[in-house]
């Protein structure tokens, strides 16, 4: 069974998952945190997870050898780190290693994505 950098980089998004589930900020994990921030950061964490999942999904399809279309990859990665970005400059809190888990998970998603792309794997 081969792989290819497009397959591999969903499993970034399983990392990105994970880091939702560990402290954040404020000794929280996302989920909690989203009770205590405004209510457009708190969708803003919803629609990042909800990204990162359908990213896992995306994967999955591709193991199971569905032809899916790329741009679908490019516009929840680019989603992610649009969101990313709009997160750590609305933040106020001190970041904990839950955060950089899932910051790490969406640039080796990014990276994978973009190798993908530069060997023009399908």
């Amino acid at each position: 069974m081969t792989f290819n950098f497009r397959t591999i980089g969903k499993f970034g998004f399983l990392l990105a998952i994970i880091g939702f589930f560990m402290p954040v900020a404020c000794d929280m994990n996302a989920f909690q945190l989203v009770e205590y921030v405004d209510n457009s950061v708190g969708v803003f964490i919803i629609v990042l997870f909800i990204l990162a999942v359908v990213g896992l999904i995306i994967g999955a399809l591709l193991l199971m050898k569905k032809n899916l279309p790329v741009i679908a990859d490019w516009l929840i990665i680019i989603g992610c780190l649009v969101i990313g970005i709009i997160l750590l400059s609305k933040n106020e809190l001190e970041l904990q290693y839950g955060a950089y888990v899932m910051g790490t998970g969406f640039i080796i998603a990014l990276i994978a994505q973009l190798i993908s792309a530069i060997k023009k794997e399908t």
